[in-house]
């Protein structure tokens, strides 16, 4: 297959970008080190982030022009350092993201200070006792009229701000979110720009900042909780694209309803998703390469019963690997769809939410299964904390609730999908197979064009019977549909929006399929895609034998040709994982190099002074 070709594609990006980020982290800052104390954690990954930010290689006004650039930094620092990452994320999106998107003329001074850190915020939403119910936050605002100033308090222990990055060592701004009283009203949630400590990095009046300590990973960021106790803000500093509170104390709004105000105010989250989506898809990639480089390395026991076969040729490797290397590489690709689409949706405005909120499900979902895997694969040198799965395993739990727990935004992908059907904005998936949107029990499965078909089948199937059971519920039986959706349907919503998810990746690797222009990559790509979609029917294959659109004779041959499928990966998966835009010198994984000559000598599991 033509490998740079192959690069650009998994890419997604300009590929002239590619040369900055990899020449960038060729800098010896990026070397992980593990036995240090926790602060030396959080100074380690702030000074990473510094470097990154010094090469001038992004900026938060990228969300204006170029919002694809953020989300590239997003998969190289995955990549190389998760807790950078992670800092980075909130720095440049939720923090300085929501700056872009909601202030005026009068915060663009913030612009050039958040790139350069400077100024270094936090993003103060999440409260200890609000969190997917964000909208019934305790924190306030009251407007003063007489100092024309708000006075910010949070007035409960379950009102403080909570799982703040960011906000222990680093920050000395926060964007707030809290309820928003004028003139005795409650206007709804707001956000303002509130300065937590001073030029020498002590906590500003009235604010209290309480470090959350040792978590199960990512310890390089600085998770706090932060309380304030009547501290005044400028009446400028409210964020005011949307909402304003005039020097006379009148609130206008151009969103007059205040569930959709929050909306408005909260929208990085959106963007959030993708970033959070980044970062795991840089640290798939980066995980797959480590472990399936190490598995073409690793000697073990051949039929001569000497160490002379590399384990990557065993089946059982095979079985266990390649499947998660098909479906990241198609995921992938859907992502960079995805990413593209955000940035220019021409047309499909009322499917972003739904396409950013499933793309982070299945991305760190797929992270966590990777990670996982390529640990048990790699056997005791896959939980030396060196090699990084464990890392990246991390990375993938703080990305299941990171800017929305997976499984609520399930829920809202169904919801959204109910709706643009219901509203005619979009329909259901149509079928080629035959006009009656039934397949036929084709004997052979193994068609992308089948394998597509009988993923629309399953999706159209679990959304009529979703209706269904709330039209007879609600419309027929007068019940309540939040609890209905809550109490007597779940899993018909996760699995909706899971077949809804995969479908569309599908799809749009189809899409990539086609445009491809080079014969033999091509070839790759349909046998990726082809593993991936098989993946999918075997997993759900009790479905489709119980709607009675496969045979059982055919279910058996599908079966069996699984095997023969990985094989066929097999024989590409080097220079797959070569065309993955890992930047392997900013690794430094023992595995990946000359594990033996590693541990010639003792490094305590460290690699900042190892050969590698």
């Amino acid at each position: 297959m033509d490998k740079q070709e192959f690069a650009d594609l998994i890419f997604g990006d300009n590929p002239s970008k590619r040369p900055k980020w990899f020449s960038l982290l060729e800098d010896p800052i990026f070397k992980p080190r593990y036995n240090i104390p926790l602060n030396d954690q959080r100074q380690d990954a702030y000074h990473k982030l510094k470097k990154v930010t010094d090469a001038k290689i992004m900026s938060v006004l990228d969300f204006g022009s170029d919002p694809t650039n953020i989300f590239t930094a997003h998969e190289f620092m995955g990549q190389v350092d998760p807790s950078a990452g992670t800092k980075m994320t909130v720095q440049f999106n939720l923090f300085g993201g929501s700056v872009f998107a909601l202030s005026t003329e009068r915060h663009r001074w913030l612009f050039p200070k958040i790139d350069d850190l400077s100024v270094v915020g936090c993003f103060c939403l999440t409260e200890l006792g609000y969190g997917n119910n964000a909208v019934k936050m305790e924190t306030t605002f009251v407007y003063d009229e007489a100092t024309k100033e708000f006075i910010v308090n949070t007035p409960t222990t379950k009102s403080q701000k909570y799982w703040i990055t960011n906000s222990v060592n680093h920050a000395n701004y926060a964007l707030v979110f809290g309820q928003t009283i004028v003139k005795g009203k409650n206007e709804g949630v707001n956000a303002v720009l509130v300065r937590i400590r001073d030029d020498k990095m002590d906590a500003m009046p009235g604010v209290r900042i309480v470090d959350m300590g040792i978590k199960m990973g990512l310890n390089g960021v600085d998770n706090g909780a932060l309380f304030f106790k009547d501290v005044r803000v400028p009446r400028e500093y409210l964020m005011n694209r949307y909402s304003e509170v005039s020097e006379g104390g009148v609130f206008t709004s151009e969103t007059q309803n205040i569930p959709s105000r929050f909306f408005k105010v909260t929208e990085r989250l959106l963007s959030g998703r993708l970033c959070i989506a980044s970062l795991c898809m840089g640290a798939t990639r980066a995980c797959l390469y480590i472990g399936i480089k190490y598995a073409m390395q690793r000697l073990g026991v051949g039929a001569s019963g000497l160490s002379d076969t590399p384990i990557f040729d065993y089946q059982l490797q095979q079985n266990a690997l390649l499947p998660l290397l098909a479906r990241s590489v198609s995921l992938n690709i859907a992502h960079n769809r995805i990413k593209s689409i955000f940035a220019h949706p021409q047309g499909k405005e009322h499917e972003v939410l739904m396409m950013c909120c499933i793309d982070k499900c299945l991305v760190v979902w797929n992270l966590n299964a990777v990670a996982v895997t390529c640990r048990e694969r790699s056997g005791g040198q896959g939980f030396l904390a060196c090699n990084r799965f464990g890392e990246y395993l991390n990375l993938a739990h703080a990305g299941m609730t990171a800017e929305g727990d997976n499984r609520v935004l399930m829920i809202k992908v169904v919801k959204d999908y109910m709706g643009n059907v219901g509203a005619k904005k979009s329909g259901l998936p149509k079928m080629g197979m035959c006009p009656k949107n039934q397949l036929p029990k084709v004997a052979n499965l193994v068609d992308l064009n089948v394998l597509l078909d009988l993923l629309k089948f399953r999706e159209i199937t679990l959304f009529k019977s979703l209706v269904a059971t709330l039209d007879q519920r609600c419309k027929v039986e007068k019940a309540n549909q939040f609890e209905v959706l809550q109490y007597e349907v779940s899993d018909n919503v996760q699995s909706l929006a899971q077949a809804y998810g995969e479908r569309q990746a599908l799809e749009f690797c189809l899409d990539q399929l086609h445009s491809t222009k080079n014969a033999e990559t091509k070839k790759v790509f349909a046998t990726i895609f082809t593993l991936f979609a098989s993946d999918i029917v075997l997993r759900d294959l009790g479905f489709y034998l119980s709607h009675q659109v496969v045979s059982q004779d055919a279910a058996k041959a599908f079966i069996n040709s699984l095997p023969t499928q990985v094989k066929a990966l097999s024989a590409h998966t080097k220079d797959v994982i070569e065309s993955l835009n890992v930047p392997v010198h900013a690794i430094y994984t023992p595995i990946v190099g000359d594990y033996v000559g590693y541990n010639q000598k003792p490094h305590f599991g460290e690699v900042v002074n190892a050969k590698l």
